[in-house]
């Protein structure tokens, strides 16, 4: 499978498309904290 996305309006995507972009969503949701936690760290330096 692809790792990008072709349309460039939302009722273009196709479900694979749509597929892809919620697990991408689902990890960069999943990694949210630990990089507001970095970038406090990397502040505070």
């Amino acid at each position: 499978m692809s790792k990008t996305v072709s349309f460039t309006a939302m009722k273009d995507g196709t479900r694979e498309e749509y597929a892809l972009l919620a697990r991408l969503k689902k990890l960069f949701l999943a990694l949210t904290a630990d990089r507001v936690l970095d970038e406090c760290a990397a502040r505070m330096r």
